[in-house]
C-alpha cells in the first residue's frame, strides 16, 4: 500500500473517530456529565483542527464554550472565544453553523452585566444568520437568549413577546432542549408576577418534557424552579420536597454554578428559628430583598441600586467608604466629582425602596458617616 493512500485511511480513521468522540461528547452532555463531556469534545477539537476540519471545529467549540459558561471559567471562555471569532472572519461557513456560533458567543457575553451590549448584538447576528439560512431550529436559540436577557432585566413583558415568537417556532420544529428552557422560563415569569398557580402547571410540564428527552441539566433547573415558585408561594414543605430533589441530583464538580444556586436555596431553609424577627431578607439569588412583611423588592435589572443594597446590607454596621463604594457598585477607581453624585442618588433611592416597606419607622436604615456608609447596625437582615 502506498503512503498516499495510507494517509488517506488515517485521515478517513481520524475523521470518524473526531465524529465518535463528538457524538458521546453531546450524549455525555444531556446527561450533565459536563467533564466527561469536556475531554470528549476537546480531542474531537484537536482531531478536527488536525484534519483541517474547520467547520466541525467551530461546532464542537461552540459546545465547548457552553460548558466553560457553567464553570464560569473565565480565562477560558475569552481564549476560545478569540478564536472562534477569528475562524469565523477567515472564512466563509454556512449561515446555520454561524448562527450557532454567534448565538454561544451571545450566551458567553450575557452572563456578565457589563457585556450584556455585546450579547444582545450577538444574538442579533444569530438571528439574522439563521433567517438567511431560513433555519427555524437556529433561530429559536438566540430568541430564547434575548428573552432571557429581558428576564434578568425584570422586562416581562418583552420577555414574554420573545417566548410567543418562539413558540410559533416550535409549534413547527422541534428542538427538546429549547422547549424545555422556554417552560421554565415562562413558569419563572408568571412567578415574578404573583401568578403561582400557572406557573407550576408549566414546570410540570417541563419535568414530563425533560425526563422524557434525559436532559439532566434542564431537569434541575427545573426543580430549582418549582422551588422558588412554592417557596415565594408560602408552602414550604413542597418547596423543600423540590430542592432536596435538585440537591440529590446536581453534581458540584460537573456544575459548580447550578450547584452554588441550590446551596444558596438550601441555607434559605435553614434560618434557625423561623419565628425569629428580622427586617430584611435578601434573596441573592433572585436579586429580591423581602421586609419583615414578606413583600419583595425586586432589584432584578437594577444592577446599581442591587448592588449597592447586597454590599451596605449584607454586613451591618460596617462603614463602607466611597472608595469601596465605587469600587464593588461601578467598578471604578473613585473620583469624587464623578460619583459623589451617583452615590448620593443611588442611597436616596436605595433609601426611600427601605423605608417605605416600614412606616413605623422614622430613622434611615442607611446611615452616613464622615467616611462613607453603613446599614443600621441594629437592623436584622438575613441572606438566603
Amino acid at each position: 500500500m502506498d503512503s498516499s493512500r495510507l494517509s488517506l485511511d488515517e485521515t478517513l480513521n481520524s475523521k470518524k473517530w473526531a465524529e465518535l468522540l463528538a457524538r458521546e461528547a453531546r450524549h455525555c452532555f444531556e446527561r450533565a456529565a459536563f467533564r466527561e463531556a469536556m475531554e470528549h469534545f476537546t480531542r474531537a477539537a484537536e482531531l478536527y483542527l488536525s484534519l483541517g476540519e474547520t467547520a466541525s471545529w467551530i461546532e464542537v467549540t461552540t459546545q465547548m464554550l457552553r460548558i466553560y459558561v457553567e464553570w464560569s471559567d473565565e480565562s477560558a471562555i475569552a481564549r476560545l472565544e478569540k478564536r472562534l471569532i477569528e475562524s469565523l472572519n477567515t472564512a466563509e461557513f454556512s449561515k446555520s453553523l454561524e448562527s450557532r456560533a454567534h448565538y454561544i458567543i451571545g450566551l458567553c457575553h450575557s452572563c456578565r452585566r457589563e457585556t450584556v451590549p455585546q450579547a444582545i448584538m450577538h444574538f442579533r447576528i444569530s438571528m439574522d444568520r439563521a433567517v438567511d439560512a431560513n433555519d427555524q431550529r437556529a433561530l429559536s436559540y438566540p430568541i430564547l437568549g434575548l428573552a432571557n436577557l429581558h428576564f434578568a432585566a425584570n422586562q416581562l413583558a418583552e420577555a414574554a413577546k420573545e417566548l410567543e415568537k418562539l413558540e410559533l417556532i416550535l409549534a413547527y420544529v422541534d428542538v427538546p432542549d429549547i422547549r424545555g428552557a422556554a417552560l421554565i422560563l415562562r413558569a419563572l415569569i408568571l412567578r415574578n408576577q404573583g401568578r403561582h398557580n400557572e406557573a407550576l402547571v408549566y414546570l410540570r410540564d417541563a419535568i414530563v418534557h425533560l425526563r422524557e428527552h434525559h436532559n439532566t441539566f434542564l431537569y434541575i433547573h427545573a426543580l430549582h424552579a418549582h422551588w422558588s415558585v412554592y417557596f415565594q408561594k408560602g408552602d414550604r414543605e413542597s418547596a423543600r420536597h423540590y430542592l432536596d430533589l435538585a440537591a440529590m441530583t446536581v453534581n458540584e464538580r460537573e456544575l459548580p454554578r447550578l450547584k452554588r444556586l441550590i446551596d444558596s436555596a438550601l441555607e434559605s431553609q435553614r434560618s434557625p428559628n423561623v419565628n425569629t424577627p428580622y427586617n430584611f431578607r435578601l434573596d441573592k439569588s433572585n436579586d429580591v430583598i423581602l421586609d419583615h412583611k414578606n413583600r419583595a423588592i425586586r432589584l432584578r435589572g437594577r444592577f446599581v441600586l442591587r448592588d449597592l443594597a447586597f454590599l451596605l446590607m449584607s454586613e451591618p454596621g460596617r462603614v463602607f467608604s466611597k472608595e469601596d463604594i465605587t469600587n464593588t457598585v461601578w467598578n471604578e477607581k473613585y473620583d469624587p466629582d464623578v460619583h459623589d453624585n451617583k452615590i448620593y442618588v443611588t442611597i436616596k433611592r436605595l433609601r426611600s425602596l427601605l423605608e417605605s416597606s416600614d412606616e413605623n419607622r422614622s430613622e434611615p436604615y442607611v446611615l452616613r458617616y464622615k467616611i462613607g456608609y453603613c446599614f443600621d447596625p441594629n437592623a436584622k437582615v438575613q441572606v438566603i
